[in-house]
């Protein structure tokens, strides 16, 4: 959501972006969102993503509510199945993207953080 704000305000201000700067933007918090659920490594063969993390099983219930078909043959491995094989690696991330942004809870809109406690 902050990715999307961000562009938002560099497309009003200097006009679209260039793809590979979305694609920048995408990769980066790919990164973070993936790894806070506890992905480590993700490589793409043929018709999978192959994923090693560090609790496969707590992995797969958090994309299953997605409905992503994620395959898991061991505590630190799976396959995430893609639904189509012949996908462009933009494609791939692009569903990437959509899968994970849907499996982080957004802040609601409107709430403020509690403001910090100060110490006397």
């Amino acid at each position: 959501e902050d990715l999307e704000a961000t562009l938002d305000a560099l497309r009003d201000r200097f006009g679209p972006p260039p793809e590979e700067l979305t694609s920048l933007g995408r990769l980066s918090l790919l990164k973070h969102q993936l790894g806070a659920m506890g992905l480590d490594a993700l490589q793409r063969v043929d018709d999978h993503l192959n994923c090693t993390m560090r609790d496969a099983k707590a992995f797969e219930r958090a994309l299953s509510r997605l409905g992503a078909d994620l395959r898991v043959l061991s505590v630190r491995r799976a396959l995430w199945m893609l639904p189509n094989a012949s996908a462009s690696p933009a494609q791939v991330l692009d569903h990437v993207y959509k899968v994970a942004t849907g499996c982080t809870p957004s802040p609601a809109k409107g709430k403020s953080r509690p403001a910090a406690r100060r110490r006397p």
